[in-house]
C-alpha cells in the first residue's frame, strides 16, 4: 500500500512540475507583453515555488514511507503477491486518472508551449494570453480535482486479494493505512491549498495588468481624441492659412505681371540709351584719341621750350656769374632747414622756392604780407650736401690758383649753418669744411707731377668780440693790422696738413674748445663765430711760379635778435656783442655797396679779421640759413633783407697773390 503511495505521489508530482512549468512559460510571456506596452506585472511572494515545496515534501515523507515499507515487508512477507495485485490495480487507476484530462486539443496546447518556451513562433497578443491563461487555470483545477479524487480513492477501495496457489496459505487481510499516510494526505492537502493560493495570486496579478491594459487603452482613447481635435484645429487653421496664401500668391502674380510689364518696357528703353550711350562712347574715344595726339603734340614742344629755357637759364646764368665775378659781386645762396624739432611740426609753412630754385616766396602771417627774393641759387629742405657743395667747389677750388676765398653762414640760431658748414661726422652728410679741404687734397695728389702744394690750416672763434686760438687752448689773440698779403694775426697757430685726416684730426681738436650755450632758440646754441682758414702754397714745376691762396669758412653766431633768445646775465652778455657784430657787419656791407669812402672794418673784431675778405682782393660767398615755419617768420625775412642786400655788394675783380 505504501508503495502505491509513493507510486500515485512520484505521479501527481510529475503532473504538478508540468503545470508549474506551463505556468512559467504563460507568466513569462505575460511578463513580457506587459513589458512591451510599457508596464510591469504585479509581484507576488511565495515562500518557496511550486517544485521546491513538493520535492520538499517528497523527500520528508519518502523517508518515513521507507521505514515503514521496510518494517511491514519484514512483517508481512506472505502477502507480496496480494499487494502486488493491489500495486497493479492502483497503478491503471492513477494511469487512468492522469491521462484523463489529456486530449488532442490539450496535447496541441502542450506542443504550443513548448515551442513559446523553445523560443519559436510569433508573440501572442492580449486576448491570445488571457485565452491561454484561462485554459491552463481550468487544467489546473482539473488535476487538482483528480489528485483529490484519487486520494479518497485510495483511502476507500481495500487490496484486491489475489489467487494463491493451492499450496500456499490465504494472506492475511491488508493492514489499515498508517498514521504517516494521513500525516502525508494532510501535507499533500497543504500544498494544494498552497498551489491554490499561488493560483490565486496569479488571477490577481492577471486581473491588475487587464486593468493597467484597460487604463492604457483609455488614455490612448482620450489621447486620441485630444489629438484628433488638435488635428481638426491645426486643419481648420492651414485652410485658412492656405486660402491666405492663395489670396497673396494672386495678388503677387498680379504684381509680377505688372512688374513684367513695366520691366520690358525699361529695357526697351534703356537699349535704346544704351545704344546712345555706345554711339556717344565712340565719339568720346575718338575725341579722346585726338586729344591724347594733341596733347603729345603739345608735351613735345613744351618739352623742347622747356629744355630750350633751362639750356638758356643756365647759360644765362653763367654769364651772370661771370659778370659778378668780373664785378667782384658777392655770391648768395639760400638754403630752407628742414622741419626737425617737435616744436616746429604742426605749424603753418609760410616760404616756399620758386622760379626754378632762383627765388624764395614768404608769406608773412603777422604783417599779411607776401615777400619775393631772388639768390643766385636757393636750396629747398629736401636737398643733400653733396648738391649744395656742388654750387660751391669751383670757387673753393680757386684757392689753388692763388685767390683768397670766403664762405661765410648767416641765419638764426638752429636754421642749419653749422650743418651747412661742418655736418655731422657722417659720409653723405659731411659739410662744406670737410669736402672743400678733402677736394683740395685730391687735386694736389692729382697734379703732384707738375705743382707742389703745401696746404696748412688755422681755427680761431670770436667770443665776446676777442679772438681765441682753438688750437692752442683758446690763446687770446689781437689783430696787428692789415698788409697787402692779408691781415695780420701775430702768433696765430697755423698747422700743416700732409692728408685729410690729418685736417679732421685738427679740427675736431679746435672745435672741442668752441664755446657753445642753451638758449631759449637752440639747446646747443654757438655763442661765437667759428673761421676755419686753408692756407696754400702751390708752385708750377714748370715755370716756378708761386702763389699763395686763403680760403675762409666761416659759421657765425646765431642773428636773432636779443629778446628772442630770453638770455640772462653771461648769455645776454653773449648776445648782446653777437648782435654788435652782426650789425656792423651790416653796415661794412652797406658801405660796400653804396661805395662810400669810410669802411667801418674796425668797429668789431669780426669785420677787422674778415678785412681781406670782404673788401680786398677775395672771391665771397654767402650762404643765407632760413627756417620756413611761421614762427621764425620775422627773424627770416630779416635775414633774407640781409642777404639781398649782400648780393648787391661789388667787391671788384680778384687778382691771384703770386708770391
Amino acid at each position: 500500500m505504501a508503495e502505491t503511495q509513493m507510486h500515485v505521489l512520484r505521479r501527481a508530482n510529475i503532473r504538478l512540475r508540468e503545470v508549474n512549468n506551463k505556468l512559467s512559460l504563460e507568466v513569462q510571456d505575460l511578463e513580457d507583453c506587459l513589458t512591451e506596452e510599457g508596464k510591469e506585472l504585479p509581484e507576488v511572494e511565495y515562500e518557496c515555488g511550486p517544485d521546491e515545496a513538493i520535492e520538499k515534501f517528497l523527500h520528508e515523507s519518502s523517508n518515513g514511507i521507507k521505514e515503514e515499507h521496510d518494517k511491514l515487508k519484514a512483517e508481512h512477507a506472505a502477502i507480496t503477491k496480494s499487494l502486488e495485485a493491489a500495486k497493479n490495480k492502483s497503478n491503471d487507476l492513477v494511469t487512468q486518472a492522469i491521462t484523463a484530462p489529456s486530449s488532442p486539443k490539450a496535447g496541441a496546447k502542450k506542443k504550443k508551449a513548448a515551442k513559446r518556451a523553445s523560443g519559436g513562433g510569433k508573440k501572442k497578443t492580449e486576448k491570445e494570453w488571457t485565452a491561454d491563461y484561462k485554459a491552463l487555470k481550468k487544467q489546473y483545477l482539473k488535476v487538482e480535482a483528480a489528485a483529490k479524487k484519487l486520494k479518497a480513492k485510495l483511502e476507500e477501495e481495500p487490496a484486491t486479494p489475489t489467487t494463491a496457489p493451492p499450496s500456499e496459505p490465504t494472506p492475511p487481510p491488508a493492514p489499515p493505512p498508517s498514521e504517516d499516510f494521513e500525516k502525508i494526505s494532510a501535507e499533500l492537502a497543504a500544498k494544494a491549498e498552497e498551489l491554490r493560493s499561488q493560483l490565486d495570486a496569479a488571477e490577481q496579478a492577471e486581473a491588475e495588468k487587464a486593468k493597467l491594459l484597460e487604463e492604457k487603452k483609455h488614455e490612448r482613447k482620450v489621447r486620441e481624441k485630444k489629438l484628433k481635435k488638435e488635428l481638426e484645429k491645426y486643419k481648420t487653421k492651414a485652410d485658412e492659412e492656405k486660402e491666405k496664401i492663395k489670396s497673396q500668391l494672386s495678388e503677387y502674380e498680379e504684381r509680377l505681371q505688372s512688374a513684367t510689364q513695366e520691366t520690358e518696357e525699361l529695357i526697351s528703353k534703356k537699349s535704346a540709351e544704351a545704344e546712345h550711350i555706345r554711339t556717344l562712347t565712340q565719339e568720346v574715344a575718338t575725341a579722346e584719341t585726338r586729344i591724347e595726339e594733341v596733347i603729345l603734340e603739345k608735351q613735345t614742344q613744351y618739352d623742347e621750350l622747356l629744355m630750350k629755357y633751362k639750356r638758356e637759364e643756365r647759360n644765362r646764368r653763367k654769364l651772370y656769374n661771370e659778370l659778378q665775378e668780373l664785378k667782384g659781386n658777392i655770391r648768395v645762396l639760400c638754403r630752407l632747414k628742414p622741419v626737425l624739432e617737435a616744436s616746429e611740426k604742426g605749424q603753418d609753412l609760410v616760404v616756399d622756392v620758386i622760379d626754378f630754385d632762383l627765388a624764395v616766396a614768404v608769406n608773412d602771417p603777422a604783417q599779411n604780407k607776401n615777400h619775393k627774393f631772388e639768390f643766385d641759387r636757393c636750396f629747398g629742405p629736401t636737398s643733400k650736401q653733396v648738391d649744395v657743395y656742388g654750387e660751391v667747389k669751383p670757387l673753393a677750388m680757386s684757392v689753388l690758383d692763388g685767390y683768397n676765398v670766403c664762405i661765410f653762414a648767416y641765419g638764426q640760431t638752429g636754421s642749419g649753418k653749422t650743418y651747412t658748414m661742418e655736418g655731422p661726422p657722417i659720409p653723405e652728410q659731411r659739410g662744406i669744411n670737410y669736402r672743400s679741404v678733402k677736394e683740395l687734397y685730391e687735386i694736389s695728389f692729382a697734379r703732384s707731377e707738375h705743382y707742389t702744394t703745401k696746404i696748412s690750416i688755422s681755427v680761431v672763434e670770436i667770443y665776446n668780440d676777442v679772438i681765441f686760438d682753438l688750437l692752442n687752448g683758446r690763446h687770446e689773440l689781437k689783430v696787428k693790422g692789415i698788409t697787402k698779403s692779408g691781415v695780420e694775426i701775430p702768433d696765430i697757430t697755423i698747422v700743416p696738413t700732409a692728408n685729410v685726416d690729418e685736417v679732421v684730426e685738427t679740427l675736431y681738436k679746435g672745435y672741442a674748445c668752441r664755446k657753445t650755450a642753451s638758449t631759449g632758440m637752440n639747446d646747443q646754441s654757438s655763442r661765437s663765430h667759428c673761421i676755419l682758414t686753408v692756407y696754400t702754397e702751390v708752385k708750377n714745376l714748370a715755370t716756378g711760379v708761386q702763389v699763395g691762396g686763403k680760403l675762409n669758412l666761416v659759421d657765425l653766431a646765431g642773428s636773432e635778435r636779443l629778446k628772442s633768445t630770453h638770455a640772462e646775465g653771461a648769455r645776454k652778455k653773449e648776445a648782446q656783442f653777437i648782435n654788435t657784430s652782426l650789425t656792423v657787419l651790416k653796415r661794412v656791407m652797406s658801405a660796400l655797396g653804396s661805395r662810400e669812402q669810410h669802411i667801418p672794418y674796425r668797429d668789431c673784431t669780426l669785420t677787422r679779421m674778415l678785412q681781406d675778405s670782404l673788401g680786398g682782393n677775395c672771391k665771397c660767398l654767402m650762404f643765407a640759413n632760413i627756417s620756413m615755419v611761421a614762427s621764425n617768420c620775422s627773424e627770416t625775412v630779416s635775414t633774407l633783407k640781409f642777404a639781398s642786400d649782400c648780393r648787391s655788394v661789388e667787391l671788384g675783380k680778384a687778382e691771384v697773390n703770386v708770391k
